[in-house]
């Protein structure tokens, strides 16, 4: 296979709107949509992460079961990534270079960056990479054209949850009014 972009997943071209107006085949032989089964041995920051990202891709319509492996890989970079931010917390992007003498004797050195740094660097941008595949990035995310949920107004939820009432008593509904007026004439 020649150098060049790589064909995108059939679930992110639609949600792009098939720009171009491409025809889109059954490269489509697409794997059931679903979540997939999270692969053993991995790290609990790791595990955490493929649950909620689960959840985030479940709800965009783009994960099949097959892509565990690509999402336990994403996970595992997040968990590297977490625990490199956590040594550069402790001790700094910059750290003091102490070595010891031919007596023994520590000897404080220059200040150099923490290679943590380069660590963090390094897994967030695998993160990316990964990201991207899953059109989670603003920008490929601005491109996918998703069907908003509607958002619920809280008050009209209140309004119209079932109320609970004793037996035998019928609570007026919101809707119909509770008192009926006759005109006698």
């Amino acid at each position: 296979m020649g150098a060049g972009r790589r064909p995108k997943p059939t679930a992110i071209k639609i949600l792009e709107g098939n720009p171009g107006k491409r025809k889109i085949v059954a490269d489509d032989l697409q794997p059931e949509a679903g979540a997939p089964e999270m692969p053993k041995g991995m790290t609990f920051a790791a595990q955490r992460e493929f649950r909620f990202m689960t959840e985030v891709l479940l709800e965009l319509g783009v994960l099949t079961r097959v892509d565990g492996k690509a999402l336990a890989a994403y996970s595992e970079c997040y968990s590297r990534w977490e625990e490199a931010n956590k040594i550069i917390t402790e001790y700094g992007q910059v750290i003091q270079v102490k070595f010891l003498d031919n007596e023994g004797n520590t000897i404080v050195g220059d200040l150099k960056a923490n290679p943590a740094c380069k660590l963090a660097d390094m897994w967030m941008n695998r993160m990316k990479s990964f990201l991207i595949e899953f059109g989670l990035t603003p920008a490929t995310r601005s491109k996918l054209k998703l069907n908003p949920k509607p958002e619920v107004d809280e008050f009209d939820e209140i309004m119209n949850r079932t109320r609970r009432s004793p037996v035998g008593f019928q609570a007026p509904s919101l809707e119909e009014p509770s008192v009926e007026i006759v005109n006698k004439s």
